[in-house]
């Protein structure tokens, strides 16, 4: 039997498992990888499956690489500069308020 392999957000593996388990997809999950310290989770799935899992990843919106293409959720990255601008702007109007009121 062939199989393939997918790393998936762990913030999308809920939803991704539950779709698995409601589509009776079989899959296997590599627990040798630690998630604490790496952002995926490894699964293995027969190459029969294939085209459901990908329905379901691309149904669900859900982030997914292989060993060749890491892939980064962007929106998470436009979220997290969001907050540098917004930390950015409140230190630089502390600043000026600071300089103002001082003159």
């Amino acid at each position: 039997m062939s199989v393939f392999r997918l790393y998936i957000s762990l913030k999308d593996v809920v939803v991704f498992e539950s779709e698995l388990l409601n589509k009776n997809i079989n899959f296997h999950i590599d627990t040798e990888k630690d998630t604490s310290i790496n952002r995926e989770v490894k699964y293995y799935f027969s190459c029969s499956d294939q085209e459901s899992v990908d329905q379901i990843i691309q149904d669900k919106g859900i982030i997914a690489s292989t060993d060749l293409h890491f892939i980064s959720d962007y929106r998470d990255q436009e979220k997290l500069y969001k907050i540098y601008i917004i930390i950015l702007v409140v230190v630089i109007l502390t600043v000026l308020g600071v300089v103002v009121l001082d003159l």
